[in-house]
């Protein structure tokens, strides 16, 4: 999805969405990165060692959190207020001076949780708000789709923010950690 809206959003177009579509993009083209890393940490678990699965997770986390971002930056930028752009940058050097400073799994476990809560709802639901709104405006040619098409991609969005925040991953190692 993300490279489809990547390549397609570099055309010529009057369409004042092409900013936000680059970020989409860039969200879609970090959560396949984060999907796949999930896929590969569950395959490789049985033939790389402990180390290299700790990289792998991080990998995974840490283009979790870039996705999640993009899609919080996306949504803002709808409405270009900078302060907000600047905020979640701030956020995300925080989490990996964080993620560096204090590896373990519990650490792990909140970092993924807190930016799921504090970027990836609010950036779906700005999303959805900017794609409705941009619809609207567009609404007045009667022979473009892209109205509806814009509808079904924000409720898309919306969806997946409300999900991703619903299915918190469980960590195995979470209880072995507090048990001790």
């Amino acid at each position: 999805m993300g490279i489809s809206i990547f390549i397609n959003s570099r055309r010529e177009t009057a369409l004042k969405i092409t900013k936000e579509l680059k970020l989409l993009a860039l969200f879609g083209i970090f959560q396949a990165i984060a999907l796949w890393g999930h896929f590969f940490i569950f395959t490789l678990r049985l033939f790389w060692g402990e180390k290299g699965i700790k990289i792998l997770e991080f990998l995974t986390l840490t283009s979790k959190v870039f996705s999640y971002t993009f899609l919080f930056l996306g949504g803002i930028s709808f409405y270009r207020k900078e302060i907000f752009k600047k905020i979640a940058i701030f956020f995300v050097f925080l989490f990996l001076i964080f993620l560096f400073r204090k590896n373990s799994p519990v650490a792990m476990a909140n970092y993924e949780v807190f930016f799921r809560y504090i970027f990836c709802l609010p950036g779906s639901i700005l999303f959805f708000r900017g794609f409705l709104n941009t619809g609207k405006t567009l609404g007045r040619f009667k022979n473009l789709r892209i109205p509806q098409k814009l509808k079904i991609a924000g409720i898309g969005i919306l969806l997946f923010g409300i999900s991703e925040v619903f299915s918190v991953p469980s960590y195995t190692q979470i209880p072995h950690i507090i048990s001790e």
